[in-house]
C-alpha cells in the first residue's frame, strides 16, 4: 500500500511555475520612473515597442536607450508574518540579481520610423526553505525568466496621429526543484523532484496614438497572444527510504512543453505642460488558458483569469538638465483564490501594487543619465508540498530593484 501511494506521488507533478503576475518589471528608463503609465508617451525609445510602438514615428531624429535593473532584491517569506519595515530592513541582505531590463534604438525617416529593443519582461526567482503553520519545511530552488528581442514600424497617418506594429521573439526558461523529508514511525523518506522547459514564441502588438490637443494626448495598444515555434520540458523525481524498502527513480526528458503569454489591451492618457507631465494607463490580460507539457500525468493547467492593472505616473521638469519622475501601479494576480484544502496543485495568489521613482540629468550633447529604482510587492497564499502534503500557505513577496539608463540622441 505504502508502495503505491509513493508510486502516486511520483507521477503526480507537484512543481508550478511562478509566472502569474504580469507587471512585476517595469519596462524603459522614463516609463519606468512613471510606473509603467507610458502608452501615450513618447522619448523613451526603451519601452515604447513595448508599451506602443505607434508613438516611435511621433521621435525627432534618431535615438538609443539602455535601461539596466543593476540591483535587484527578493524578499520572499512563506508562513512568516512580514511587513514593509520588516524588508526595508533587510534590504542590503541575500542575493543581488542583475537583470537586463531593456534597450531599444529607434531611426526616424520622413513619416516612418524602424525601431529596435531588447527586452527582459519577466524574472522570478527563489532558492530556500518553505515552511508551513506547523513548522515542518521543504526546500525550493526557482529561476523562470523571459527574454524578448524584436523590431518595430510606426507610421505617421496625419500631423496628430500615427500607427505603430511590433514583433517579438521570445524565449521563456523555467526551472524548479523540491526536496521533500518527511518520517513515518522510525522510517523517513526523501522526495526529490526536478522540473525544467524551455519555450519559444512569437509575440504581435498593434499601436496607436493621437495627440487629442497640444497638451492632451492618447495611446491605444493590443497585443496579441503569443504563437508558440518551439517548446521542450524535462521531469526527474527520487523516492528514497531510510530502510531501503522504497526506492522509486522516474524520469521524462521528451516532452514537449507550452507557454502562452496572454493578450493585452493598454489604454493610455498623457497630459503635458511646459513643466509637468503626467500620464494614466489601464491595462487588461486576456483569460489564457493551457497546459505546461504534453505528460498527461506530469502536466499542470494553467488558467489565467481576466485582469485589469492600472499605472500611473507624473513627471516635473525642474530645468533643462534635470526632470525627476514618479509613479505608482498595481501588480494583481491573475490567477484564481486557492482553497483552503488544496487537492491539487494551485498557482500561486499574490496581490501586489507598487511605487516608483527615478531622476534624468540631460547633457548639452543630447544624451542623459537616469538613477532610480522601484518597488512592488504584496501578501497572498501558494500550495507547496510539505511533508508529504499539498498544502495553502500564506506567501508575501517584495521586489526592490534600483535602475541605472542611459539615452542619446543624434
Amino acid at each position: 500500500m505504502k508502495l503505491c501511494f509513493l508510486f502516486t506521488l511520483l507521477i503526480s507533478s507537484n512543481l508550478y511555475a511562478s509566472y502569474t503576475n504580469f507587471n512585476t518589471i517595469l519596462i524603459g528608463e522614463r516609463a519606468a520612473g512613471m510606473g509603467g503609465a507610458s502608452t501615450a508617451m513618447v522619448n523613451d525609445p526603451a519601452a515604447s515597442s513595448y508599451y506602443n510602438p505607434a508613438t516611435l514615428s511621433r521621435v525627432e531624429g534618431s535615438s538609443l536607450s539602455a535601461a539596466v535593473n543593476l540591483y535587484s532584491k527578493f524578499d520572499t517569506n512563506y508562513s512568516d508574518k512580514s511587513d514593509l519595515d520588516d524588508s526595508i530592513l533587510k534590504v542590503n541582505r541575500g542575493s543581488i540579481v542583475p537583470i537586463p531590463s531593456a534597450s531599444g534604438a529607434v531611426h526616424s525617416f520622413g513619416n516612418f520610423a524602424l525601431g529596435l529593443s531588447v527586452l527582459y519582461p519577466h524574472f522570478s526567482n527563489y532558492s530556500g526553505q518553505v515552511k508551513n503553520n506547523d513548522d515542518k519545511t521543504a526546500y525550493i530552488n526557482l529561476r523562470d525568466e523571459s527574454l524578448w528581442v524584436g523590431g518595430s514600424l510606426a507610421v505617421n497617418t496625419s500631423k496628430q496621429a500615427s500607427v505603430g506594429f511590433s514583433f517579438y521573439y521570445t524565449s521563456r526558461t523555467f526551472s524548479k526543484s523540491l526536496t521533500d523529508r518527511f518520517s513515518s514511525g522510525s522510517v523517513s523518506t526523501l522526495i526529490t523532484q526536478e522540473k525544467t522547459f524551455t519555450q519559444n514564441s512569437l509575440i504581435y502588438i498593434l499601436g496607436y496614438y493621437n495627440e487629442l490637443t497640444p497638451k492632451l494626448s492618447l495611446g491605444l495598444s493590443y497585443r496579441f497572444p503569443s504563437l508558440q515555434v518551439d517548446g521542450e520540458g524535462s521531469f526527474n523525481s527520487s523516492t528514497v527510504s531510510s530502510d531501503g524498502s522504497t526506492v522509486e527513480f522516474k524520469e521524462n526528458t521528451q516532452m514537449s512543453a507550452s507557454s502562452i503569454t496572454p493578450a493585452k489591451v493598454n489604454l493610455g492618457l498623457a497630459y503635458k505642460s511646459k513643466k509637468w507631465t503626467i500620464s494614466a494607463d489601464l491595462n487588461h490580460t486576456e483569460r489564457t488558458v493551457y497546459n505546461d507539457v504534453s505528460e498527461s500525468s506530469l502536466q499542470e493547467r494553467y488558467d489565467y483569469l481576466p485582469t485589469f492593472n492600472l499605472n500611473l505616473g507624473v513627471e516635473y521638469k525642474f530645468a533643462n538638465w534635470l526632470s525627476c519622475r514618479a509613479g505608482a501601479f498595481t501588480n494583481l494576480s491573475a490567477t484564481r483564490n486557492i482553497p483552503e484544502n488544496p487537492n491539487k496543485k494551485f498557482a500561486d495568489h499574490i496581490d501586489m501594487y507598487g511605487t516608483s521613482a527615478n531622476c534624468a540629468v540631460f547633457t548639452s550633447h543630447q544624451s542623459s543619465v537616469t538613477l532610480g529604482g522601484y518597488y512592488t510587492g504584496g501578501s497572498g497564499h501558494a500550495v507547496e508540498q510539505i511533508a508529504n502534503q499539498l498544502q495553502k500557505i500564506e506567501k508575501n513577496q517584495r521586489m526592490f530593484t534600483f535602475l541605472v539608463a542611459t539615452s542619446f540622441k543624434f
